[in-house]
C-alpha cells in the first residue's frame, strides 16, 4: 500500500507547485524524512527533523498518504538535509537554507491546521545547527 501511495505522489509531482521543491533532487534525499520517522518511532528517540518538531509527528509522518502531504514532507526532508549537511561539515549555514526549512515547516503546520511561531522555529533551527557543530567538533 505504501509503495502505491508514493508511486501516485511521484506521478502527481509535476502538478505540485512549491517554490521550495527541487524535483531533480534524488529520491533518496526526498524520502529521508519517512525513513527517519520509522526509525524515530522504533527507538523512541527524537533526532533529525524530529528534534525540531517533536517525536509526536513521527507517527503522523509514517502514516502520510495524501500526495500533498507527501510533497510537503519531501520539501522538509530536502530543506533539513541542506541545513544539517552544512552544519555537520562545520561550515556556515546560509540564512536562505534556514529560511527554506522554516518555510517548509510552516507550510506543513498550515496543512495540518496547526499554528506555529516562525521565530520559535528559527530559534530551534539555530540551536540544532549549534548542537550539530559541537557534535562534529567532538568527533574530530
Amino acid at each position: 500500500m505504501n509503495r502505491i501511495v508514493h508511486w501516485v505522489a511521484e506521478l502527481l509531482w509535476p502538478f505540485y507547485c512549491s517554490p521550495l521543491s527541487f524535483p531533480e533532487e534524488s529520491l533518496f534525499l526526498r524520502t529521508e524524512v519517512f525513513r527517519n520517522a520509522r526509525l524515530a518511532r522504533t527507538i523512541d528517540t527524537d533526532f533529525g527533523v524530529f528534534a525540531l518538531i517533536g517525536i509526536s509527528y513521527a507517527s503522523r509522518i509514517g502514516r502520510a498518504w495524501r500526495p500533498r502531504e507527501i510533497h510537503l514532507l519531501e520539501d522538509i526532508s530536502l530543506a533539513f538535509h541542506a541545513v544539517d549537511d552544512r552544519a555537520s561539515d562545520l561550515g556556515h549555514v546560509p540564512d536562505e537554507h534556514q529560511i527554506r526549512l522554516t518555510d517548509a515547516l510552516v507550510r506543513y503546520f498550515d496543512y495540518l491546521c496547526q499554528s506555529c511561531d516562525r521565530d520559535e522555529l528559527l530559534g530551534a533551527i539555530a540551536r540544532h545547527i549549534e548542537e550539530t557543530r559541537l557534535l562534529s567538533e567532538d568527533d574530530e
